[in-house]
Parts: structure tokens; sequence; C-alpha cells
């Protein structure tokens, strides 16, 4: 039996017609241009989906590091279990108040190696060409010029496409890395100027490089 025509999908049409199917029927000309502009134009917005949450999520990171929130909610976590109060809420309202968990600080790991190695990683180019270099490195992450960035967004790209940076500074890119997520900004945004970031960076690169 001749099965029944369904209803035209005027998003998805085929190249030619399945046989068999005689009610799937060649696509006109320039569908699938359309279509596949379609697929373009949703893949782009899923891009920058996917940049942003990558963003927020690199810059919500940094905070949870810097403030050791996983310790610190681990330990209140823990004194709630051992003393399982009637009211856990207030008891930990209180625990805050009256006796507060402040983690260690946190320290980075001390340079051991030896002054020959550490010679083999220094930057020896002029600090005019570096501040040249730099602002080529900003400029990717300020399209418009504005003398701002965003400390995330620098780091992420860092991570996506680390060539750029391995190829201007390439004894000094996890140096650069921890330079950056260590920038204070004042804001949850993390917004970083041209100003501090070369001032910052340009410190960074006097001391050897290539530490892992």
């Amino acid at each position: 039996p001749q099965p029944t025509r369904p209803a035209p999908c005027p998003r998805f049409l085929l190249p030619s017609a399945i046989p068999g199917c005689p009610w799937l029927q060649r696509a006109p000309a320039g569908a699938l241009i359309e279509v596949s502009a379609m697929a373009k134009s949703s893949a782009s917005r899923f891009k920058q989906k996917d940049q942003k949450s990558a963003v927020l999520m690199e810059e919500m990171s940094i905070f949870a590091d810097r403030f050791q929130v996983k310790e610190v909610l681990q330990e209140y976590l823990r004194r709630v279990l051992l003393a399982q109060p009637t009211d856990p809420i207030a008891f930990l309202i209180n625990e805050i108040k009256t006796n507060p968990h402040t983690p260690a600080a946190i320290s980075r790991p001390v340079d051991e190696r030896g002054e020959d190695v550490k010679a083999k990683y220094m930057e020896h180019r002029e600090e005019g060409e570096q501040v040249v270099l730099l602002k080529q490195l900003f400029d990717v992450f300020d399209p418009k010029g504005t003398g701002y960035a965003k400390r995330a967004e620098i780091l992420v790209g860092m991570k996506e496409k680390p060539t750029l940076f391995l190829e201007t500074f390439p004894m000094h890119f996890q140096e650069i890395y921890q330079c950056v997520e260590d920038m204070e900004c004042g804001s949850k945004d993390g917004i970083v100027s041209w100003d501090q970031f070369s001032a910052e960076l340009l410190t960074c690169l006097k001391a050897p490089g290539g530490r892992r």
C-alpha cells in the first residue's frame, strides 16, 4: 500500500529522491546552501556559548583556588557531620562567627634549579621588543583596542591555542600563565588593563623560565 505522505519539513531537504519513497523529492536549487548556512550559524552560536562558559568557569576556578573554597567547605562539612546538631544551619553560622576556619596561605614552590640551568631559560631580548610582543598578544584579547581584556579569556586562549604564546615566549609559557592567573583584578569580571598586563609580565620575564 502507498504510505501516507508526511507533512513537508522545509528545514531538512534531501539532495535527491530516495528510491521507494516518492514523497521525498529532490531539494530545489539553493536549498542545500540554505541548510548549510543554518548549520554553520548554529555551530557558531554553540561555539560562542561554549567560549563564554569556559571563560566563566575559568574565573570561578581562579576565585575558588585563591580563597581555597573547597578546603573551607570541607572543613565546615567535617564539623557539622561530627557534631550532628539538631539545627545544622544555626550550628554552621555559629562556627563561622566564633571559630572561623582560615586555610594556610598558598605558597609557590621554590625554584631549586642550579644557576647554570636557570641561565639557559632567561629572556635575552630587549625590553622594548618584549613590550611590542606582549602588546601583540594582548590585542588578540582586546580586538577593539580598549586597553582592557578579561583575565579568564587570556587563560582560556592560552589553553585552547597555546601556540600563540609558545611561539612568542617559548621559555616562559608556564610562568606567563601563572602570572596572569595571579593578577589582581579588583572585580569578579576579572578585567586587566594593558598597563597592568605589561608591567607584571615584564617582571615575570626577568626571572628564569622553563619550569614544568
